[in-house]
């Protein structure tokens, strides 16, 4: 027996006892009676089957069957062909979910038609519970944003969704802790469609205070609802970024072009003064700068609401411009604007309104002052760091023209220029003087030329070649013509005394250019003593390094590449045809010592021969994991590229330039390209690092704390630096491990096999090597198969592999290494100065002669001064 209606609700009948019988065909329906007569049930020997089955709704595709048995008929108090089913369904007790149950009886082996009985079961109109119609961990709600519809639903004390026959009310709290504050300021509730939801929307909230919950933002959001209240999980994230602030405010005293900012700190807020939310994406639009990594314009904000821009960006706009910083948003960007500090070029020494033909200006002094009119005490020429302030003097006609112009060093603002030669021609003579770097910084001069009176003896012709770069800390003495002008001398209207004025003015100008030339050649004297000096001393510790480079050369032997495991290195990278980096080799071995303090010392070398390791694996998996890197080119700056290539104005390659053209002198040719890091242009990692120079990073943690299994360390750190290359850095002082190395591992991880890097993937971040042979690229890529590379990194043994002795013969060798180094780039600016000197030693004697030929000088008979070897 079976319920009497097709409906029922959950819980209110459970039968725990089905009976069925089967009835004659000449068995007419009717009232039913509450006794059965045996008369009208058959008492044939069949066996009866019951399936019920269950479903949410009235599609059968979607029935499941809940209970199945098969039974014999039975007998009852005189009653045969009973069939009794006592459906136990723990999984799923009957009429308790709500939903279709579906009985169908059959009777095996028999014509009988099967009969099925239909019953629904809806849900209990008491309310048991109320919960989210969608469970998930927590609803995300922005402030200043209407949140995603959060839909509430009543259940049943079966858990069967009740439907709303009418809207309740509802009021709407949000808690969070420490007193973070949170205003609701509009709230729409509905009922869903199928009416089994409740339906929260258009909420929107606003609160100041999210600094407070930050990082977690974890908040509740209290529903209050007829007879209960209901605790909803939710993150009151910030909003989208609308301002931000710089860090530090005074960024204008950064902003010189050309330089890198060091410091730059943004500070994100959204519109109500929250700090935007880390991990946020933001846009960033420069102006006026560049960006020194050169990525994506798209920067992540901190755990702080900040991003750090320090050491990424250089000033690209000259003094005076404006420069600026914006943030792409959903509405108009956001921007700042700033400008760079002004510099002006002035004239601090006084040059008269006209002179003479074939004169010249002397004792010129100029300074680069600020808007303040104060002297800038940092435009100081540095040779060692590369802070290079020279300024230039050109003419606007051709006399001064010249492919290599004279320059002159800025000494804390200042410049003096010696002397300007004045042109022979007659009229206004003008000549601009500029920074080297900086165009802008420049100054137009003029100085009106007149003929020289007839009684003038001298008719002096210089050029700008004959303007040596010379120390202004000893001006030359004498006055020149052009200071002796008619406004400058109390000249009678006599022609007598003219002439007279004018012959003193000779024979002074003798005297002093006389004793000019005496000094000069002290000067030269002087200076070839010092070199001389030097080239023995040069020489002295080139035999030291001889003697110990063999002792060395046995210590750093290794057999698997033969006597010399850098040696060999080099020549299989110098053995590979079409290949840049071979041709680099070539051309830094044919290099003289004094060729690696110009230009070409800029140049470093390649990735390969810059670093050692310890063992012959570590080389191998290093190798194999940079790949075609370690042939990589590098060099300081960026601007040194033109060392290695240039450009033909239609863009095309210049095959008779550079590395190019010295390929073709080979017979050899470079196929493809070739990448070249600059290390000055790396942003380098600023983390502490301990006596042997490594880098201190922590170790890396699992989940619950705890550091892997068979982590070995970084590689960055388990490189070492070539000991050629440890007094390699950049202007700021940063070695290769944290720019060259740290940007070709990063923070790769060594461990001991495949598996110990297997269980430490959560902690993995650029990637991870294991000594068994297994490569994680990071981000999700691996590299498989195997690979035998034939360039590989030196292999050398660490101190702590070393005896005493042999450190000691390392150590001293690196130190005459470095002393070499000086010695020669002393040698080199000896010798610049040395040319300087012969040259204007040259000059003045050339000038004396012109003039004074009758008069030689008597002190320079006994000891002439020639242009020795020294040049």
């Amino acid at each position: 027996s079976l319920l009497d209606e097709p409906e029922t609700y959950a819980n209110d009948v459970s039968p725990s006892e089905i009976v069925a019988v089967v009835r004659p065909a000449s068995y007419k329906s009717g009232t039913p009676s509450k006794q059965l007569d045996q008369k009208y049930v058959m008492k044939d020997n069949f066996e009866m089957s019951l399936v019920i089955t269950y479903s949410t709704n009235k599609k059968s595709q979607e029935e499941k069957i809940i209970y199945s048995v098969r039974v014999p008929p039975s007998s009852l108090r005189d009653l045969h062909g009973l069939y009794v089913f006592k459906p136990r369904c723990r999984s799923h007790p009957l009429f308790q979910k709500a939903g279709i149950y579906t009985f169908t009886f059959s009777l095996r082996d028999s014509s009988c038609e099967k009969r099925v009985v239909k019953v629904q079961v809806k849900a209990s109109s008491d309310v048991h519970r109320w919960a989210l119609a969608k469970t998930i961990s927590h609803h995300n709600l922005k402030v200043g944003c209407p949140c995603k519809p959060i839909s509430v639903s009543m259940f049943d004390k079966y858990d069967n969704q009740i439907s709303f026959l009418k809207l309740p009310e509802i009021s709407v709290k949000i808690n969070c802790p420490n007193g973070t504050r949170v205003i609701i300021n509009d709230c729409s509730p509905s009922i869903s469609i199928d009416k089994l939801g409740l339906v929260i929307e258009d909420l929107v909230i606003e609160s100041s205070d999210l600094d407070n919950i930050r990082p977690s933002y974890d908040a509740t959001m209290v529903l209050f609802l007829p007879d209960s209240q209901l605790d909803v999980p939710i993150k009151v994230l910030p909003g989208p970024v609308q301002h931000f602030t710089v860090q530090p405010e005074n960024l204008e005293k950064q902003l010189i072009p050309g330089t890198i900012i060091k410091d730059l700190n943004l500070e994100l807020f959204d519109a109500y003064g929250n700090h935007v939310q880390e991990n946020e994406k933001v846009e960033l639009i420069v102006a006026g700068f560049c960006w020194l990594d050169r990525s994506s314009s798209s920067k992540k904000v901190d755990a702080h609401g900040c991003i750090d821009l320090g050491g990424m960006l250089r000033v690209t706009e000259g003094y005076g411009k404006n420069v600026s910083l914006s943030i792409s948003s959903n509405e108009e960007p956001i921007s700042k604007e700033w400008q760079v500090e002004k510099r002006q070029l002035r004239l601090s020494s006084q040059i008269p309104e006209s002179c003479f033909a074939g004169s010249q200006l002397e004792h010129l002094i100029f300074e680069v002052v600020n808007s303040k009119g104060e002297v800038d005490v940092n435009f100081h020429d540095e040779d060692e760091t590369g802070q290079s302030h020279t300024l230039v003097i050109k003419s606007q006609s051709q006399f001064m023209d010249n492919d290599e112009p004279v320059k002159y060093v800025f000494r804390e603002g200042r410049c003096m220029v010696c002397a300007v030669p004045v042109p022979l021609e007659e009229g206004e003579f003008t000549f601009v003087a500029a920074h080297s770097r900086c165009p802008d910084l420049q100054l137009t001069l003029k100085v009106l030329i007149e003929a020289p009176s007839e009684m003038e003896p001298l008719t002096i012709r210089h050029s700008l070649s004959a303007i040596s770069l010379m120390d202004f800390e000893t001006p030359i003495t004498y006055k020149s013509p052009q200071q002796r002008t008619p406004e400058k001398m109390d000249i009678c209207h006599t022609t007598a005394r003219v002439q007279e004025t004018d012959i003193e003015s000779c024979l002074e100008f003798r005297k002093d250019l006389e004793d000019e030339i005496i000094e000069i050649r002290s000067r030269i004297g002087k200076v070839e003593s010092e070199i001389k000096c030097l080239e023995d001393e040069q020489k002295r510790i080139e035999v030291n390094l001889s003697e110990i480079g063999g002792i060395r050369d046995q210590i750093r032997s290794i057999d698997t590449y033969g006597s010399l495991g850098k040696n060999k290195i080099i020549a299989h990278v110098e053995s590979k045809s079409h290949c840049a980096a071979s041709l680099v080799m070539k051309h830094l071995k044919a290099m003289r010592d004094q060729d690696r303090f110009g230009l070409m010392g800029n140049i470093i070398g390649i990735v390969a021969l810059l670093g050692t390791t310890p063992t012959f694996e570590l080389s191998r998996l290093f190798a194999e994991y940079l790949g075609d890197q370690m042939l990589a080119v590098v060099c300081k700056y960026y601007e040194d590229i033109r060392l290695l290539e240039s450009y033909q104005k239609n863009g095309k390659l210049n095959p008779n330039f550079a590395l190019h053209m010295f390929a073709r002198e080979l017979g050899q040719s470079i196929n493809g390209r070739y990448l070249v890091l600059c290390i000055e242009d790396i942003r380098a990692c600023e983390v502490g690092k301990d006596v042997e120079g490594k880098l201190l990073f922590p170790d890396p943690t699992l989940p619950n704390g705890a550091t892997p299994a068979g982590f070995l360390g970084y590689a960055v750190n388990m490189i070492n630096i070539d000991a050629d290359h440890l007094d390699t850095k950049t202007d700021f002082g940063y070695g290769l491990r944290e720019t060259l190395f740290y940007r070709l591992f990063g923070e790769t991880q060594v461990y001991e096999t495949r598996d110990d890097m297997k269980r430490a993937l959560p902690c993995i971040k650029d990637g991870a090597i294991s000594m068994d042979g297994g490569i994680l690229r990071g981000n999700g890529a691996v590299s498989l198969g195997c690979l035998e590379p034939d360039i590989i990194f030196p292999v050398v043994p660490t101190r702590s592999q070393l005896s005493k002795s042999d450190t000691r013969v390392l150590e001293r060798y690196r130190e005459l290494k470095l002393k070499l180094k000086e010695t020669i780039a002393r040698l080199v600016k000896k010798k610049k100065s040395h040319e300087s000197e012969l040259k204007m030693f040259k000059e003045k004697c050339d000038l004396y002669a012109k003039y004074f030929a009758r008069f030689p000088i008597s002190c320079l008979e006994e000891k002439p001064v020639t242009q020795s070897s020294f040049i």
